[in-house]
């Protein structure tokens, strides 16, 4: 982000306007003194809302801020430039890079530029990459062995630890019956196996899944019903059909 420090505050944040930039002037405490139109978009708030408030109930600065005690007074000559969390007048966050530029002797400007497109689009190139992973892993392990319960048993490992999972299990459905046999596993204890060898359609996560045909998500197991049996070392469990 450009730093102009020879200009006037004001003039600064119309210049940061003009770069669709929101950018608010500060005081040494915290509070916002003036802003450009760019942040009232940005925030989604009135002028009367912003102007005397504390800019830390826009903008979480946590450990960026140089002095703990709230103030910016000790703000480096250079800036302060960060990523964090904001937060606009009706509640909704977004991811955004924060800049803090010292203006004078008792003024601060604080430039926020919103990268959650930005986020998103990382986060679905490492989802891809992440896909391509394991589509060139399974074919590996394809080209390897030609028995099935070693497939399987290497497929289970390569999930694991592309997922950094601790814990795994493959089912395959009997077409005679249309139970769940467990053809592969990692990371379990034999007398919890002993109760997953066979599940019926509905039953615990897996047979809820193969019912349903959807993905299943557990974020706490051990309070979850649909998780039968328990086990203290797992804390949250994901099924595919």
């Amino acid at each position: 982000m450009p730093v102009m420090l020879n200009r006037k505050p004001d003039a600064v944040l119309e210049a940061f306007d003009a770069l669709c930039l929101p950018a608010f002037v500060i005081d040494l405490d915290g509070k916002i003194v003036s802003k450009n139109t760019s942040a009232l978009d940005a925030f989604r708030s009135p002028e009367a809302d912003l102007v005397g408030r504390s800019i830390s109930g826009f903008v979480s600065f946590g450990a960026a801020m140089s002095d703990q005690s709230g103030r910016f007074d000790e703000t480096d000559s250079s800036g302060a430039h960060f990523e964090t969390s904001c937060k606009r007048q009706n509640g909704e966050t977004f991811t955004a890079r924060v800049s803090v530029i010292p203006a004078g002797v008792d003024h601060r400007i604080v430039v926020v530029q919103d990268i959650t497109h930005e986020k998103k689009l990382q986060q679905r190139a490492s989802q891809r990459a992440k896909e391509l992973s394991v589509f060139n892993t399974f074919a590996r392990i394809l080209g390897r062995y030609t028995d099935t319960n070693r497939i399987l048993q290497e497929t289970v490992h390569m999930l694991l630890y592309l997922m950094d999972a601790e814990n795994g299990w493959i089912y395959l459905k009997d077409d005679v019956s249309g139970d769940l046999h467990l053809a592969a596993h990692r990371g379990f204890p034999e007398a919890l196996l002993t109760d997953m060898v066979r599940l019926r359609p509905g039953e615990c996560l897996s047979g809820k899944v193969l019912t349903s045909g959807r993905p299943l998500v557990v974020k706490s197991a051990a309070e979850d019903p649909r998780v039968l049996h328990e086990n203290p070392g797992i804390e949250s469990l994901v099924s595919v059909p």
